[in-house]
């Protein structure tokens, strides 16, 4: 294993529990090569092993602190053992929508394992680790009692697509179904961009199917969320559904056809969302409850969009819009937005609006989370109730 120097203040960092290595940890920056297993060391001595792989802003993670350590595939078979063994109660209770591995958060970064009704897919974040990408299936499969069909997808691509592993498959899918609290959820899988359900939001979903009969419910940027199906199952008087993307109003026509749900007495619409925004305050429109799932950054006529600087006017307008005590879910799932500049932005919005704190989400027990980078988890979100 190569020998890599690292600064001092790595080797402190990397010591004390820190698993993402950047560029500027490096004594030389030219040390780096993409995939490549290293020993680093300060002044020759052990600090970490761990590999190369470039994602968002790291080059590489921490793969043990013990110096004699093998990486190898039994090494990985008993990450994944003990991950999966942490998610046995789903296993009894038969879930069927889970995150059977987190990352980091299961001390492996930059992979990640969703179980969909005995489907299971892997999401690779970045090239590095997918050079050991036959090892790391052996240990997953080694690891496993009981699967249906594989998929992998590489998040690292310009062309993202769900990949069906055919020698570790039965009977793969385009789509299947998978339920979750009654609620039965196309997934997308073989030869997609996405599977069309993000597990992270279950608790919200949940919440949603609780607290929605016989409200007029407005999503917002909807696409992967669940929370139009939650909100049906949940005994709504109608849906109003905004995302920009013109796959939605598919997704949302097998998700109905799915649980017999009625699709006329919902309105779907593929548009700009500041577009529809202006468009309800301008009919009037006033919605018992919704959801909005904030970008980071979108494009819209009205003007670019971005968090930073243009969340609270979003937010104005949502207000705005809103029935005497509505229900609103504000949700982000960016490690870049945290849930006190969110819960900071509300207060300032409403500064002039009586509501209350119901709820504040983050990602379910599934998405286990390093003590020491608690980015793993992602989802920061606020249910309100304006009074």
């Amino acid at each position: 294993m190569r020998k890599i120097e690292i600064t001092g203040d790595a080797a402190k960092k990397f010591e004390g529990g820190y698993p993402l290595i950047s560029l500027k940890d490096l004594n030389n920056s030219d040390d780096f090569n993409e995939g490549q297993l290293v020993s680093l060391v300060k002044n020759e001595h052990f600090v970490a092993s761990a590999y190369f792989g470039k994602q968002n802003t790291g080059i590489g993670w921490v793969l043990s602190r013990k110096e004699n350590q093998e990486i190898n595939q039994r090494f990985f078979e008993r990450i994944f053992t003990n991950a999966f063994n942490k998610r046995n109660e789903f296993f009894e209770e038969e879930l069927e929508i889970f995150r059977l591995f987190n990352g980091q958060g299961d001390n492996l970064g930059g992979i990640t394992v969703d179980y969909f009704n005995g489907n299971v897919l892997i999401s690779w974040d970045n090239q590095g680790i997918y050079q050991y990408r036959s090892m790391i299936i052996k240990a997953i499969t080694n690891s496993l009692t009981e699967y249906s069909n594989l998929y992998d997808v590489k998040k690292f691509e310009s062309n993202i697509t769900i990949n069906a592993l055919n020698h570790y498959s039965i009977d793969p899918k385009e789509q299947i179904i998978a339920s979750e609290n009654t609620i039965k959820f196309p997934v997308n899988l073989d030869g997609n961009i996405n599977t069309g359900i993000d597990v992270i939001y279950r608790d919200i979903r949940t919440d949603l199917k609780d607290n929605s009969s016989n409200k007029m419910a407005l999503n917002l940027f909807h696409n992967q969320t669940g929370f139009v199906g939650a909100e049906i199952s949940g005994g709504t008087l109608k849906t109003t559904n905004v995302d920009s993307s013109k796959k939605t109003i598919d997704e949302l026509n097998d998700l109905f056809e799915s649980n017999q749900m009625t699709a006329g007495a919902q309105e779907n619409r593929s548009m700009d969302v500041m577009g529809y925004l202006d468009y309800a305050q301008k009919h009037e429109l006033k919605f018992d409850l919704i959801t909005i799932k904030i970008p980071m950054f979108f494009k819209s006529k009205k003007g670019n969009f971005q968090i930073k600087k243009d969340l609270n006017s979003l937010l104005e307008k949502i207000i705005k819009i809103a029935a005497s005590n509505a229900d609103i879910y504000f949700v982000v799932d960016t490690p870049n937005f945290s849930m006190k500049k969110l819960n900071y932005a509300i207060k300032d919005v409403m500064a002039k609006q009586k509501y209350d704190i119901i709820k504040k989400y983050i990602a379910p027990d599934d998405f286990t989370i390093d003590s020491e980078f608690r980015d793993t988890g992602n989802l920061n979100a606020i249910w309100i109730k304006l009074k």
